[in-house]
């Protein structure tokens, strides 16, 4: 499976998994309110929780993994064409490459 796909998986995942909380903030608020029992409802919206926090700290996983590829990439981009060549965000100078053409 391609990165991107697992990054769109994920923020869907979450999504729905803060859906799911919201869903089960109003339940709890709603028996408390009516005077019912809420026991099971707070133990299951704190697996939600924790189970939330979980796909978040996976997000966070693929996208690291992301960044971690784009530096091999950088580095033989950085190979070819020489350090003063690149500017900040990876792309080429067109002013160093100006600036080789006048010598």
């Amino acid at each position: 499976m391609r990165r991107a796909d697992e990054l769109a998986i994920a923020v869907g995942h979450i999504r729905d998994g803060e859906q799911r909380v919201l869903r089960q903030e109003v339940l709890v608020s709603k028996l408390a309110a009516a005077g019912y029992p809420r026991t099971q409802a707070t133990e299951l919206l704190a697996t939600f929780q924790i189970t939330l926090d979980l796909m978040k700290q996976h997000l966070d996983l693929i996208e690291r993994e992301i960044e971690a590829e784009k530096i091999p990439k950088l580095l033989a981009r950085v190979a070819r064409c020489g350090p003063h060549e690149i500017g900040f965000d990876g792309k080429l100078d067109t002013a160093a490459r100006r600036f080789d053409r006048r010598r």
